[in-house]
Formats: C-alpha cells, sequence, structure tokens
C-alpha cells in the first residue's frame, strides 16, 4: 500500500463522508448488551478468537478467558502468546485502532489491559452506541441482522433509528425448530398443526407478510454454513413425501429441533426465491469463508448460486464478503448478471491485502454501481470503528493506483468513493 499525498488525500476525504454499513450483528438495543462482560470476555466473542484458535489457543482456554468469574489478569496470560501471534492479521488490527480511537489507549498489550478494561467499563452506559456510530464512524445506519427467530421469540422491528433490520428465513430450509413451537404457530395461521408441506408454505407467507409489514424487505441467507449453497428443482410431490416422513420422525420427540430432509431444504428454498422474486427483495447471501474454525469451505463458492440467480430475476442477490476466497468467481457472477451485486462487508478484517485486490478487480470488470465498500458484521459495537478504518484506507489505496495508472482522475476516484460507502448501499438496500 502506497501511502503518498494523493493516498492521504483520498483518505481525508473518504474519512468525512457519510457511510451505510450493510451488514452488523451487535444488538439493536443498547440497553440489552451483557452487563457482566468485560473487553476481554466481549472482544474475544467474535473473529479475534478464530485466529486465537488458529494460532494453538485450545477451545478450552477460549471458555476460560472469555470467564470472567477469572481474573482478568490471569486470563491474559493464557490467551498473551496466541494473540501477539494474531497481532497483524485484520482482526486484531481493528481492534487496536478502535481501542486507540475510542478509548485513547494504545492497542491491546498486557500493560494496557486493566486501564482499557476501566476505560471500556466507564463506557457501558447509554449514548456509547451512538457515540461509535454516528461520532466517530458518521454511520447513517447499519444494517442489522440480529434476530433470526421469526416464530418463537417475535418478529424483527426496525426499532431504532439507526437501525434496519434482516430477516433469515433458516427455519423454512434447514433446522426445523421444535415440532410443539411449530404446531403452535400453525394453529394460529393455518387453524390446524403442522402436519404437510402446505402448512409450512402458509407459515412461510405468513411471516413474509408480517416482516414486511414492519418495513423489512431484506432477507438474509446463511445456508454454507450448514451445506451447499446449490438448491436444485425438487417437485411438490417428492418434497410432500418427504416432509410427510420427517413429520412422522419428528413427531416422536416434538421438543427437539429436527433438520429438514434435503429434499425439502431444497424446495422451500425456492418457494422463498419465488416470493424474494415476486416481491422484489433483497436477498443477502453469505459467500466465501465462514466464521469460526473447521468449516466446510467448498459449501460457500457462489458460484453454487448460479441456477438461483438465472431464474429470480426480479430479486436482488448481493453477495457477501467478496466470497472469500472465491474472489474471481464472485466478480464474474456480478459481472454476468443484473440481479447480483458485491457487499465487501466482513472483507477488510478477514484479510486487508484481500480486498484491496478483490475491490481492484471489482472496478476493472463490474459497473462501479453495484460495489458496496463496508459492513462491519461485528457481534460488539468497538469492532465498528476499526474495520471502517480499515475499509477506508484500502478504498483509498484502490483508488489512488487507479489515478495513479490513468484509469480516472482524483475528483472521479472521490465520486468514486462516495459511490461505495453511501450512494450504492443507500439504494441497493433501499435504506
Amino acid at each position: 500500500m502506497i501511502k503518498d499525498e494523493l493516498f492521504g488525500r483520498l483518505n481525508e476525504q473518504l474519512s468525512r463522508l457519510p457511510v451505510i454499513d450493510t451488514h452488523e450483528h451487535f444488538l439493536p438495543r443498547e440497553s440489552r448488551r451483557d452487563s457482566e462482560s468485560d473487553v476481554l470476555s466481549e472482544y474475544t466473542t467474535h473473529y479475534i478468537s478464530s485466529d486465537l484458535v488458529s494460532a494453538g489457543l485450545s477451545l478450552d482456554e477460549l471458555a476460560f478467558i472469555r470467564d470472567v468469574r477469572h481474573p482478568l489478569d490471569k486470563r491474559w496470560r493464557v490467551v498473551e502468546p496466541y494473540w501477539q501471534a494474531c497481532r497483524f492479521t485484520g482482526y486484531a488490527r481493528a481492534l487496536d485502532l478502535s481501542v486507540k480511537a475510542i478509548y485513547q489507549i494504545d492497542g491491546i498489550q498486557r500493560h494496557t489491559l486493566i486501564p482499557l478494561n476501566e476505560a471500556f467499563q466507564k463506557a457501558r452506559q447509554p449514548g456509547h452506541y451512538r457515540y461509535v456510530i454516528r461520532d466517530l464512524c458518521n454511520i447513517e445506519c447499519c444494517v442489522c441482522d440480529s434476530d433470526n427467530s421469526a416464530l418463537t421469540n417475535g418478529r424483527p422491528l426496525n426499532d431504532d433509528h439507526w437501525a434496519r433490520r434482516v430477516w433469515q428465513p433458516v427455519d423454512y430450509y434447514w433446522q426445523c425448530p421444535p415440532l410443539a413451537d411449530m404446531n403452535e404457530r400453525s394453529h394460529k395461521v393455518n387453524g390446524q398443526k403442522l402436519k404437510d408441506l402446505d402448512q409450512l408454505i402458509g407459515m412461510l407467507d405468513a411471516d413474509l407478510a408480517e416482516v414486511a409489514e414492519k418495513g423489512v424487505h431484506i432477507i438474509k441467507i446463511t445456508a454454507a454454513y450448514m451445506r451447499s449453497l446449490h438448491f436444485p428443482e425438487v417437485t411438490y410431490t417428492k418434497a410432500r413425501q418427504s416432509m410427510l416422513e420427517f413429520l412422522a420422525g419428528a413427531g416422536k420427540t416434538p421438543e427437539k429441533p429436527a433438520v429438514y430432509p434435503e429434499t425439502v431444504q431444497n424446495y422451500m428454498m425456492h418457494e422463498i426465491l419465488k416470493r424474494a422474486h415476486r416481491a422484489q427483495l433483497v436477498v443477502q447471501v453469505h459467500t466465501g469463508l465462514q466464521e469460526g474454525n473447521g468449516n466446510n469451505l467448498a459449501n460457500s463458492n457462489p458460484l453454487l448460486l448460479t441456477n438461483l440467480l438465472l431464474k429470480y430475476s426480479d430479486a436482488t442477490f448481493d453477495l457477501f464478503h467478496i466470497g472469500y476466497p472465491f474472489i474471481g468467481e464472485t466478480t464474474a457472477l456480478a459481472k454476468n448478471f443484473a440481479n447480483v451485486t458485491l457487499d465487501m462487508c466482513w472483507s477488510h478484517i478477514i484479510a486487508p491485502a484481500a480486498a484491496r485486490r478483490a475491490l481492484d478487480e471489482f472496478i476493472d470488470a463490474v459497473p462501479f454501481n453495484k460495489i458496496s465498500a463496508f459492513g462491519g458484521d461485528y457481534l460488539f459495537v468497538d469492532g465498528l470503528y476499526g474495520h471502517l478504518r480499515l475499509a477506508i484506507e484500502n478504498t483509498a489505496s484502490v483508488l489512488a493506483d487507479k489515478v495513479r495508472g490513468g484509469v480516472m482522475d482524483e475528483h472521479q476516484a472521490y465520486v468514486l468513493g462516495r459511490h461505495l460507502f453511501y450512494e450504492n448501499p443507500k439504494r441497493i438496500l433501499r435504506v
């Protein structure tokens, strides 16, 4: 990354832009944060923990360092050698940048941990979200995926001025919640218990109608964590028979969730996307690297979506995470399909250099009005600032290279940057 005067000017200009944050996981209601947490426990709930485990930290040790009942300094001594091994990854760099900006403390080290935790605890009061999201990051709104259970715990709501909500229909294409709960819900929707595929479809329609009434027009597909993204078409007859056999088995343990047969999964995904197609919904799709350790990466290749992209052309498929490491495949899909957009959420901390390479390729191959530059994708709000700083620096670096190469002038680079961080995600996600 060349940090010359051109980079400096673009970096400064992009830093003043308003931002649409395309994807987050932290709780929209600040009051629902865990009051018993401390800085080490909260920061290791997400991302950095995966690098620590990759570096050699055992799962028992990870559970220990997250446990606030043990002294903070003792937990740090356990994790410190692994943290130091991860210090230059995107996950750790983002946290150090956040700590410096939010708490004016020079990163996460042995000698800074106690004062950092004191500052962290002092900031755990109403207003901290606004300080990070609005004052430090200049984020106009975040698209939040933090309430996935439409059947048992209420509906996603646009309940905070800075948040827009996403609904995950995972209960319809992957794991069926306990049949007792599903029967109760089906009685309300269908007037009878869940006894056939038709009742499941009726419940899907009822949930989609309810979330639409709340202004939710974005759905999120996380299938790649559980199975392949390839969903072949299945006839109603085959899916119905599989559902009947499934219900017969699930009825023996109605208090437990159960995974639908693959035939039902495939059929229901097409039912979901038919409705997304008709309603012209935005379908955010997890592609590429899965959070955590030891996942099946082959499940998440975005090329597996091709039959869905062809069939449901009036839905917008917003492909997440640059498809890392399937960057070329993701680029080609966005170039080839009018209904595919590119969302760089999470990518700038997965591997900052890879995000720069991806953005460079995206701009070369794809109309730039299809690219969104930033989504923090964090469970906790403090990580947001550091990730945004890396995203802005990456974007400034790529745009500066384009200017140096004669692809665009400096003003065009700034205008493109504004589209990447604000205009594009605001239009694509309709927020």
